[in-house]
């Protein structure tokens, strides 16, 4: 985080307003408050752009037995009492979903957030 709040760090993703995008931009500017480039690429090439040393942290998409992992995770964490009383303290419902059921969910968001960014004519720049 040092590093990144240097002003001197990038990230890479799959291109301008994809989701790795998007995720990457709330995670550093939206919640951490950092300034950090955005370095967009062809999907197939933001991968080897880490490994290659180009960039050091990539935001991609993960392999299916990765997001089971980490979905059983969260909803296990998310049934812990210790959760359930802190987001009941902020005031928040922890909704627990299995993949498909969140897949769904995502799906409908893009289709809201979408329909926002044409209403409003937003433009990536």
């Amino acid at each position: 985080m040092a590093l990144a709040r240097s002003g001197t760090m990038a990230y890479e993703s799959s291109g301008n307003g994809t989701t790795t995008h998007l995720g990457a931009e709330w995670l550093f500017r939206g919640l951490a408050k950092v300034d950090i480039t955005h370095v967009p690429f062809q999907p197939a090439a933001a991968t080897n752009a880490v490994v290659s040393g180009q960039v050091p942290i990539a935001s991609t998409s993960m392999p299916p037995a990765v997001l089971d992992f980490l979905n059983n995770e969260i909803n296990k964490a998310l049934g812990a009492k210790s959760v359930q009383d802190r987001f009941e303290t902020l005031l928040l419902e922890a909704i627990r979903m299995d993949r498909p059921t969140l897949r769904r969910y995502v799906g409908s968001e893009v289709g809201k957030w979408g329909r926002l960014v044409k209403d409003l004519k937003i433009q990536v720049q």
